[in-house]
């Protein structure tokens, strides 16, 4: 009966026009490993104001890129096809914001946590690559619950009320109403989305701690929506301590592997610093602590919130 109710709001949800056109056709293409940008270009040469978005967004902050990209090659060149992946994956996060626009709440949450994952990314010393995988992740982990406040606002609403009054987990209110959660309902959306199994298994375990194929990219959407689950949106979060030690690893074995460099300074012998403290990095395992990361994620989304404000994102 779930498996019946599930395909139903899945299918309305596709049905939408935000998930048809050329964005799905290439998300479809990308899935094949063997694709070619050639195949990709004569896709999006039939969609012109698609490859205007798509310019727009790889040349914005939030991709990190240093100089103007005027064409889809350049793109590839400096993003490659996972570069443009994820800007399709943007480009279809702004489609379902402008389709879901009256659960603004929600969207900001995806935002935000897209934003702290790849802060938490950062933190593990990640390369360019998985931090933008990262980010991709997080932001559409709650795709299902964009599906669910879709398929039944008014239920939606109790479960909201619910999860705060009767301090109740947000999986198992929407169980009590629907028989199913966002998890289940956003990742056969997001394969039916064409998107790519890291970001399928995230939407459809970012709840679930006995999830055993979590990887890094999970792993830092996890912390990312648990910290704002628990420290600012005031909701039973999932508990992510059980990932530190992992991380903390990650970020040793990565320090080891890229050191910070040091600025050009004149030696100075009468100075003895321990090079585990040195250039103000911190020793992985007292950074990875639950009360430290908090407070560093507190400190981004500050960031980000007056950032917002100021217009500069």
């Amino acid at each position: 009966r779930n498996d019946h109710q599930i395909e139903t709001v899945v299918r309305r949800i596709i049905r939408l026009p935000a998930f048809s056109g050329s964005v799905s056709d290439i998300l479809r293409m990308l899935l094949n490993p063997e694709v070619t940008f050639e195949q990709i270009e004569e896709v999006t040469n039939k969609d012109l104001s698609l490859v205007g978005r798509m310019l727009k967004i790889a040349n914005s902050s939030s991709l990190g890129n240093r100089m103007k990209i005027d064409d889809l090659k350049t793109v590839v060149k400096f993003l490659g096809i996972e570069g443009i992946r994820q800007i399709l994956i943007q480009e279809t996060f702004n489609t379902l914001a402008r389709e879901f626009a009256r659960v603004n709440d929600k969207l900001s949450h995806m935002r935000r946590c897209s934003a702290l994952s790849a802060h938490v990314g950062k933190l593990i010393g990640a390369d360019l690559a998985l931090i933008g995988k990262i980010k991709a992740a997080g932001l559409m982990h709650d795709i299902g619950a964009l599906a669910l406040s879709f398929h039944g606002a008014a239920e939606y609403t109790g479960i909201r009320r619910r999860i705060r009054s009767e301090r109740l987990a947000v999986c198992e209110a929407e169980k009590d109403a629907f028989g199913f959660d966002h998890q289940e309902i956003g990742e056969r959306l997001a394969k039916e989305m064409s998107l790519p199994v890291y970001i399928t298994n995230t939407v459809g375990n970012h709840h679930n701690i006995d999830f055993e194929e979590h990887d890094l990219i999970s792993m830092s959407v996890m912390v990312a929506n648990g910290f704002l689950n628990e420290q600012i949106e005031q909701i039973t979060a999932t508990d992510y301590e059980k990932f530190m030690p992992t991380l903390s690893e990650e970020r040793e074995k990565n320090m080891r592997l890229r050191p910070p460099k040091k600025p050009a300074k004149p030696p100075t012998p009468v100075e003895t610093v321990d090079a585990e403290d040195s250039e103000g990095e911190e020793p992985a395992q007292d950074l990875f602590s639950s009360a430290r990361v908090c407070a560093m994620l507190k400190e981004e989304l500050d960031n980000i919130i007056m950032a917002s404000q100021s217009g500069d994102i």
